[in-house]
């Protein structure tokens, strides 16, 4: 049982960062970079954070050309660069919309591995209780069994 927690625990804990930092690159921030702790693992927690962080490197340069764009373009063309913006705009929500539904959906799946580890770690204690019981069994009747012979060995016949 305190193996699955441990387990629980080591999963819930990056997801919930990983939730706080896509929050915050949902709310428009990309000034910070993405947890190292998260990119160390090799599991598919650390694929997400490495996903994550590319993502917002990317975003970044994309979010710097246009910034570039914008700021060579000529005043009459203005009107267009906004509808440009905003047709980018929209294409990044709904890049990180998708990021955020795939991020979801992972771990809803990583729930589900962390219920199976719990009820397996559940069915191992009781086979472990079950083990101990049968071993009490077998003790006692190894007792009744020297009590027999001890018996039998006082009552000889002759």
């Amino acid at each position: 049982m305190f193996v699955a927690y441990l387990t629980g625990k080591r999963i819930a804990a990056p997801l919930e960062s990983a939730c706080k930092e896509l929050d915050r690159i949902s709310s428009g921030d990309l000034s910070k970079d993405i947890p190292v702790h998260g990119l160390e693992t090799k599991d598919e927690i650390g694929i997400m954070f490495r996903a994550m962080t590319s993502m917002n490197s990317s975003l970044r340069n994309f979010l710097g050309s246009v910034s570039k764009s914008v700021q060579t373009v000529a005043a009459p063309t203005q009107v267009a660069t906004v509808n440009d913006l905003a047709r980018s705009s929209g294409q990044l929500s709904k890049a990180t919309q998708e990021i955020a539904k795939n991020v979801s959906e992972s771990a809803q799946g990583l729930g589900e591995v962390t219920k199976t580890i719990a009820g397996v770690s559940h069915e191992a204690a009781d086979t472990a209780s079950g083990i101990a019981h049968v071993k009490d069994r077998a003790d006692e009747l190894a007792q009744l069994s020297e009590n027999l012979k001890s018996l039998l060995g006082q009552c000889k016949i002759e």
